[in-house]
């Protein structure tokens, strides 16, 4: 009601000025009329008819305007309201969104970091197998070197056996020849020229091939060669078959510069060659031999 009274001020104060000039007006009128004869009061009849106003008071009136204004003003806060629950709903959006974001970047982070890890040991276990590998092959090649050497052993035996009874043979045949030579004194110098020439003869024929079969042990086919090369070897030797050093040379080329070095480097390799001991050495002092690669 004040707040109607508050709002409606202006027509209030004219509303109040109209009734009090009313009443001032029906006083003074009061006041001078003069008073009525007998005949003057006789009864008037005045004939009335009541209509029904409809009453609809002024406040009310007035009021309805403020009614509307209120309205408006609840709406107003309404949709205010509204949109501060939009805004925060919106607010509330974005933080969920900034903090999806975030875990998802956290997540991301973390699956690169796993993947980065996955990747390293991967990696260590490649090297291990890797490393395991390179062990592997060293302990064959190590295996294939001892069984190498122990076929060279075993074949130096057998070389060294042969060559013992090589040399019993020898004695067996000289000892045939000297007694022959007592029994034929004419007959000596005939029969131990032919017995070196003989011995010599098989002394060379036994040991090129062993020679030969030596430095094959060592020898290496390079590459883009065939294997249909040969070249002759010059090499000197000592007792004891060891060769001198850059003794060995190429007398008669394969035609390809690589498989001559590789025939050098192997005769180097090789050394000590096989050879017969006592006189028979000398033929290998100076020794020449063909080398294929067949």
């Amino acid at each position: 009601m004040w707040r109607f009274l508050r709002f409606q001020r202006f027509n209030l104060r004219w509303s109040l000025a109209l009734h009090l000039m009313l009443g001032a007006v029906l006083l003074i009128n009061a006041h001078f009329t003069p008073p009525k004869t007998p005949s003057d009061q006789q009864l008037r009849v005045v004939k009335a008819r009541l209509v029904e106003i409809p009453s609809t008071p002024l406040l009310q009136r007035e009021a309805i305007p403020q009614q509307h204004i209120e309205q408006q003003h609840q709406a107003a806060e309404i949709a205010r309201i509204e949109a501060a629950r939009r805004d925060a709903e919106a607010a509330a959006a974005q933080r969920l969104a900034v903090e999806q974001q975030r875990q998802a970047t956290a997540f991301a982070k973390r699956e690169a970091e796993r993947q980065r890890r996955i990747a390293e040991e991967a990696e260590q276990r490649a090297a291990a197998e890797r490393q395991a590998e390179i062990e592997r092959q060293a302990q064959i090649a190590q295996a294939a070197a001892m069984q190498r050497q122990q076929a060279e052993a075993e074949e130096a035996a057998r070389v060294a056996a042969e060559h013992e009874q090589h040399i019993e043979q020898q004695r067996q045949a000289v000892e045939i020849a000297r007694l022959e030579t007592e029994r034929e004194p004419n007959r000596e110098a005939e029969l131990l020229a032919a017995l070196a020439a003989e011995e010599l003869g098989l002394e060379v024929g036994r040991y090129t091939p062993a020679i030969q079969d030596r430095i094959r042990q060592f020898w290496i086919l390079p590459l883009a060669s065939n294997r249909n090369l040969a070249a002759v070897v010059s090499v000197r030797l000592i007792p004891g078959g060891d060769v001198v050093p850059d003794s060995a040379r190429i007398v008669q080329s394969s035609g390809n510069a690589a498989f001559d070095q590789s025939v050098l480097a192997a005769v180097y390799q090789a050394s000590p060659l096989p050879v017969p001991a006592g006189a028979a050495f000398e033929h290998f002092r100076n020794f020449d031999f063909t080398f294929s690669a067949e």
